[in-house]
């Protein structure tokens, strides 16, 4: 093998030799030297603080839970924009996460309370409170319009004007896949209203506003599609809360028979119907799903399940249960077959919301000029803090994550 360069050609043999010369030893001389040393930056104490933060959060399971608590209350809160930091970055996380907003509605429920004092410009004091600020966070984005956050109407434009079609169809899958995105952080931010809520942040006031808001518009599929999202979270929580004989049982019993209602209008289509009759099955089945949700659990938790798993299997190999598998299968975890044929429009109907639709976009269009967007205006900014801030006895929060 031999390694060849503009002037020779040299074994590696050669090269060899060649690295154990004394003139290969020698330190090259007419080389530039820098003077200059240039040292990164360190990030200020601001950006520290949020980059901290992140790396907390990024490690956070309902394992991790009470030991990372312990580490974000170390950090510093001195100032009104660590507040606001730290509170978007909650609020960031549970609507992008919400499988784990559970855990990040916790973290809001055991900081409720931590504020900061401003000094204003007229020399007069001002505090914020880590509350105040979060649920006028979550009012803000529940009454906005979510293509609002993606400027969807000019960005729409801008994709109708492009003359090529190949950019055309790539720039419409971009402002497509925005949409989604954006869509799902709103329904993120549902679900997480929906935790605050059980959690006692919120109260029942606030949550039939956000049902009538949802059911004014009864052929808005989206709208409607939102409120059986919110009544799958606090369905139970609500229905124990309020009692017989208040006024806001009279008015929860009438929006779930103004669903049962639309269920029988001949323009909604098969999947919000099944979605209605899914949420209302739930309910007269005492919100006890016949699969039940799935749910991060601990390490603790998954060694109690495989202990209890185990233990069945024994019990039922010492009855002579085992000699038959499929029988066996049966007894511990029901028939597969029965399961699949209950099961089977459930599933589709859960394909079809991860299925990513190849015509929103047009779709859009044509819904934008027949259906002028409304904005939501439940009541006054920073109402949602004020009607929530009755006190509620202390609450055990690690209780909260194992439920």
């Amino acid at each position: 093998m031999t390694i060849e360069d503009k002037r020779h050609k040299y074994s590696i043999e050669e090269l060899r030799d060649k690295r154990s010369e004394p003139s290969a030893q020698e330190v090259p001389t007419g080389l530039e030297k820098f003077s200059d040393i240039y040292i990164v930056k360190s990030l200020d104490p601001y950006n520290t603080f949020i980059r901290e933060i992140r790396l907390i959060l990024n490690k956070l399971t309902p394992q991790t839970y009470d030991k990372l608590l312990q580490k974000l209350d170390k950090l510093e809160l001195d100032g009104y924009e660590r507040l606001q930091g730290m509170i978007d970055i909650f609020f960031f996380k549970a609507v992008e996460e919400p499988k784990f907003c559970f855990m990040y509605a916790s973290l809001c429920k055991h900081f409720q309370k931590k504020h900061v004092i401003v000094s204003g410009q007229d020399g007069q004091t001002v505090t914020y409170y880590f509350r105040q600020i979060l649920l006028a966070r979550c009012q803000t984005k529940f009454e906005t319009d979510y293509r609002q956050d993606i400027d969807y109407d000019r960005r729409k434009k801008e994709v109708d004007a492009i003359t090529n079609e190949k950019h055309q169809k790539e720039e419409a899958e971009n402002l497509e896949e925005a949409l989604f995105k954006a869509k799902r952080r709103h329904f993120g931010n549902i679900l997480f209203i929906g935790e605050l809520f059980k959690l006692g942040m919120l109260t029942e006031p606030i949550m039939f506003d956000c049902m009538d808001y949802f059911l004014q518009g009864k052929a808005d599929e989206e709208n409607l599609e939102c409120l059986c999202k919110l009544l799958r979270a606090i369905g139970k929580e609500l229905d124990n809360k309020v009692t017989d004989k208040t006024q806001n049982r009279k008015k929860l019993e009438n929006n779930y028979s103004e669903l049962e209602n639309i269920v029988t209008q001949p323009q909604i289509s098969p999947r919000t119907r099944f979605m209605i009759q899914d949420l209302m099955d739930l309910r007269k089945a005492n919100w006890v799903a016949r699969i039940p949700e799935v749910k991060p659990m601990t390490i603790d938790e998954i060694h109690d399940q495989e202990r209890h798993g185990q233990q069945h299997q024994d019990q039922y190999q010492n009855n002579g249960v085992s000699g038959n598998n499929s029988q066996q299968y049966t007894v511990l975890y029901g028939s597969r077959d029965n399961g699949i044929k209950q099961q089977s429009n459930r599933i589709n109907v859960e394909q079809n919301e991860r299925c990513f639709n190849a015509n929103p976009v047009r779709q859009y269009q044509t819904d934008d000029k027949q259906n002028p967007v409304t904005t939501l205006n439940l009541v006054p900014q920073c109402a949602w803090f004020k009607a929530s801030t009755i006190e509620k006895k202390p609450e055990d929060n690690r209780a909260n994550m194992n439920r």
